[in-house]
């Protein structure tokens, strides 16, 4: 934890331009396999790691494969490996709260938030994964998506304020935008963009330049270069409004 009570991710490059600060709400936007989840569960580790508490909620992953995941990433163990070691996870060591649900409202968010907060005497952190899958927030049947999803990230917003917790809330661009192959996303491509960029406080756009298809090649050489131009990567930040918008660029980040 950095000296101004923020939370950090663990890359120094990015740790050196900004940490989360309490109320402020980061917006992590990716297409899938880009690294939006892993980033936000960097931030998770840092987290607990500093001894403070952490409310996960997820609309899409379980619990179980959340636990994976973030096993996998603290241990550099591969995935399917770091799940058979599960049961030794005892979460009484560590203050992290998830919770798997298929809708959230703002009543619900809250009280989740006051439940953590109850009980731990700390909320840190508060992760949404993801915006788009947030149903209810408006209480009308007819809503749009892009209505919903102003809701979810007010909601997210809101809480960051109250509980004056950092918060994060990862977000899916809009299909078209998914679809292009190459060039990194920009804010406009999330889906409810406008809104997002209205209450976010940062926008993290974490970004693999060269997805190459899973091949087996012959050779080994062939397959370690496959895996190197994998792992190239990059994290823009083209909205920060406590600074001048960045890059973590290629060399200083690796998936």
């Amino acid at each position: 934890e950095s000296e101004s009570g923020g939370i950090r991710s663990g890359i120094a490059a990015l740790d050196d331009q900004m940490s989360l600060q309490p109320s402020w709400l980061a917006v992590v936007l990716a297409a899938p396999g880009m690294g939006k989840t892993a980033l936000a569960l960097s931030y998770t580790l840092s987290a607990l790691r500093d001894g403070r508490a952490v409310l996960f909620i997820s609309l899409e992953m379980s619990s179980a494969d959340l636990c994976g995941r973030l096993v996998s990433q603290a241990s550099g163990v591969p995935f399917n490996l770091a799940r058979r070691g599960l049961e030794t996870l005892s979460r009484d060591d560590l203050a992290l709260h998830i919770e798997h649900t298929h809708t959230l409202t703002p009543e619900a968010l809250r009280l989740s938030c006051q439940r953590v907060k109850q009980e731990r005497g700390d909320l840190g952190l508060i992760v949404l994964d993801y915006l788009q899958l947030c149903r209810g927030g408006t209480r009308r049947r007819d809503a749009t998506d892009e209505a919903e999803i102003a809701a979810a990230s007010r909601m997210m917003k809101s809480c960051a304020i109250e509980f004056d917790s950092a918060a994060m809330a990862l977000s899916q661009p809009t299909s078209a935008a998914a679809r292009a192959s190459g060039a990194a996303l920009k804010l406009s491509d999330a889906r409810g963009s406008q809104a997002i960029a209205a209450d976010a406080d940062i926008a993290l756009i974490p970004h693999r330049p060269n997805m190459q298809p899973d091949i087996l090649p012959n050779s080994e050489a062939a397959r370690q270069s496959i895996r190197a131009e994998r792992q190239r990567a990059t994290i823009g930040v083209p909205k920060f409004r406590h600074g001048p918008p960045f890059s973590v660029l290629e060399g200083e980040v690796r998936w």
